[in-house]
């Protein structure tokens, strides 16, 4: 073993070569097996066998040195037998059905031979660039200079060091997260940061920049990724961060601090954001087919571990035109039958006009928002439901028709031979999967901006969905009533929506009683709502009342609602008004025939203290 180690650095003291070979022994028996030197192969230690090669680079020429030790013809190629051969020798009890398993997972190309770069991925682990063309690079240069503002503000220690880690548990913690922020908060207080046409500010400041400004520069010497540089162990990610990379940072730092508070997760819990996650020194394209499962962003999606997808929107909703994103939406809604367990999908939304977040949480098949102190924005349940995969954009043009080939079910050998179609089935099917999810919104939004066309075209793709509740309980009929949305309105009862369908709020009459919406009051007692209906113990003629409605009040009673009537135990419209000071109703209930000495339910005779003189 000291030969092998000094091969690569014949300077090393025998202190050193003691030093190393503990590093390699894991488990302390003097001894080093396949397994050990394996894992050697691809750690830190590496690096220092000779300082000039980087970690790639070194790992690269150990696998070709076992490579040809063990392609015993010298073809090029490892044969079934000679993997055999090397995996007996580190595990001599090792079955043939492991043989058979291992073999046809390391020939990804499916042709019964392993050649190096195969060989390579299954030693060290898939990486960015095969390891045959990272042994033709020439000697790197020197070390990559740290970022320009590290001269007034020192990079932090703990971005000075790196441990390797599987991409796939790169989790990063909003802990860390926010040390991140504050870094870069204390570089725009005292350096000025520019892109080369412009002085960048703090509230533009978004993923983008950051990564050229902070995380290329500060991982360049290691040529890995950020969650590389800040965890020193594994992390496996709970929850899994689609979002669009031009979002400021400002911004999905409250979004991902409200969706943690409505969830109730803990500020150290990982998780996965694919600027933190990969490293940035090389692009990355859409795998193959075959290769898909095994990509780091669907190893966390289908890790049992990883409870749900959040997606972060700008107050634009761009990240719902970027291909990766919707790539992302139908792979986590698809994820529950793939991993035995249940996958949330969250949405959070930047609301421009308060300055706040607001998040949507998943209930199964639909979105609820109570838990938000802000209303999610209607015009992104609009944009979500006029998804489409097709006119949707990337960084980077290849991905864009990689991930649009995989959808239409194009062979893979043909992906860079053809242009991706305009239209099929496989965009049609996301489209409606990300759709659906948004559509009991839309409804809700097209009739709060009273949007007879959108609201029709919805209502003819997803007439299913009219009855779809929202916010306190409220069906569209209850939006458009509340909101006197009078095209709406009329557009939801030639739908058949239930007139007295219920709520906390009670039925669409008696919340436009309550609010005052005398004209969507007419509407709906001319299309026969039952008047005298009896919903959370109250009535609308009631409802009028309780919200000092004279107005409605007289044209509840012209439509025949019963001055008299209430529920048991609460009072009569006449006790009801007399009790809230409203003297000009009860007249107007007394001119109605109100019975006046009706008992009330609080004991007292008729209309009690304080009522009407008239």
């Amino acid at each position: 073993m000291s030969a092998i180690l000094r091969e690569g650095n014949p300077s090393l003291t025998d202190k050193e070569l003691a030093v190393l070979f503990r590093e390699i022994d894991v488990n302390g028996d003097l001894t080093v097996d396949f397994k050990e030197f394996t894992r050697y192969l691809n750690s830190q230690s590496a690096s220092k066998l000779k300082k000039t090669k980087s970690r790639e680079q070194v790992a690269a020429e150990r696998c070709k040195e076992e490579f040809r030790k063990v392609d015993e013809n010298s073809d090029g190629k490892l044969s079934r037998s000679e993997l055999t051969a090397l995996l007996q020798k580190g595990n001599p009890d090792i079955d043939e059905k492991e043989l058979d398993f291992l073999f046809d997972t390391v020939d990804k190309d499916g042709n019964g031979q392993l050649d190096f770069d195969e060989f390579a991925d299954y030693i060290t682990g898939a990486v960015s660039m095969p390891l045959s063309k990272l042994l033709q690079q020439e000697e790197p240069g020197p070390e990559p200079e740290l970022p320009a503002w590290s001269e007034t503000v020192p990079v932090p220690e703990a971005y000075l060091q790196q441990t390797i880690i599987p991409a796939e548990l790169r989790g990063v913690s909003r802990a860390q997260l926010d040390d991140l922020m504050a870094l870069v908060v204390e570089v725009f207080e005292k350096c000025t940061i520019w892109n080369g046409t412009e002085t960048i500010t703090l509230p533009a400041f978004n993923m983008y920049c950051l990564a050229a400004k902070f995380l290329k520069p500060m991982t360049a010497r290691f040529r890995c990724s950020f969650g590389e540089l800040v965890n020193r162990k594994p992390h496996e990610p709970e929850w899994f961060i689609s979002h669009f990379w031009g979002t400021p940072l400002i911004q999905t730092q409250e979004m991902l601090k409200q969706h943690a508070a409505q969830r109730k997760i803990r500020k150290q819990s990982p998780l996965w954001i694919d600027a933190f996650a990969k490293p940035l020194h090389d692009s990355q394209v859409f795998p193959a087919p075959r290769d898909l499962e095994q990509a780091p962003f669907c190893k966390v999606l289908l890790n049992p571990r990883c409870v749900g997808t959040l997606l972060l929107l700008d107050s634009a909703g761009t990240a719902l035109e970027r291909t990766w994103c919707l790539l992302e939406i139908t792979l986590t809604l698809d994820l529950p039958k793939d991993k035995g367990a249940s996958h949330a999908f969250d949405v959070a939304a930047w609301c421009a006009e308060e300055q706040k977040a607001a998040v949507l949480e998943d209930r199964g098949s639909f979105f609820e928002d109570t838990q938000s102190t802000t209303a999610f924005p209607v015009d992104l349940y609009i944009k979500g439901y006029k998804v489409a995969v097709n006119r949707s954009e990337t960084g980077l043009e290849e991905n864009r028709k990689r991930i649009l080939h995989f959808l239409a079910g194009t062979p893979a050998d043909r992906w860079d031979k053809v242009k991706p179609p305009a239209e099929c089935k496989g965009y049609s099917d996301l489209d409606v999967k990300v759709q659906r999810r948004f559509v009991p919104g839309a409804i809700a939004a097209a009739v709060v901006l009273n949007d007879e066309k959108t609201l029709r075209k919805i209502l003819s793709e997803h007439g299913e969905l009219k009855e779809s509740t929202t916010t306190n309980g409220f069906r569209p009929l209850h939006v458009a009533a509340q909101t006197e949305s009078m095209a709406a309105l009329k557009v939801l009862v030639a739908a058949r929506c239930e007139l007295d369908a219920p709520s906390k709020s009670g039925a669409p009459l008696h919340v436009a009683a309550r609010e005052g919406c005398e004209v969507a009051v007419q509407y709906l007692l001319k299309v026969k709502a039952d008047v005298n209906a009896v919903v959370e113990q109250q009535t609308p003629l009631l409802a009028s009342i309780a919200g000092s409605q004279i107005t409605v009040v007289g044209t509840l009673l012209d439509g025949k609602a019963d001055p008299n009537f209430a529920p048991p135990g609460q009072f009569t419209p006449l006790q009801l008004a007399a009790r809230t000071d409203q003297a000009a109703t009860c007249g107007l209930l007394l001119d109605c025939k109100a019975d006046p000495l009706k008992p009330s339910p609080d004991g007292k005779d008729g209309i009690g203290e304080g009522g009407s003189d008239s």
